[in-house]
């Protein structure tokens, strides 16, 4: 398994995130300290502001557009 590019702990959430060749963040997996495999309200800002920085390509390929 890869190393991720960075690791990051704010208070129960570690999120480690891994970069492409060009340093954009391609892939985040986020653990939650103390709780099982679930989402609560609270996060859907969190993850959204993740997914908006891709859009599906003409070819059905995902594309970095970031901000």
């Amino acid at each position: 398994m890869l190393k991720p590019a960075s690791e990051e702990t704010n208070g129960r959430y570690l999120i480690y995130k891994w970069n492409n060749a060009d340093g954009v963040n391609v892939v985040r997996y986020g653990v939650t300290k103390g709780r099982g495999h679930s989402t609560i309200p609270e996060e859907m800002r969190l993850l959204w502001n993740w997914y908006e920085l891709w859009k599906k390509a003409p070819d059905g390929s995902s594309t970095y557009v970031g901000r």
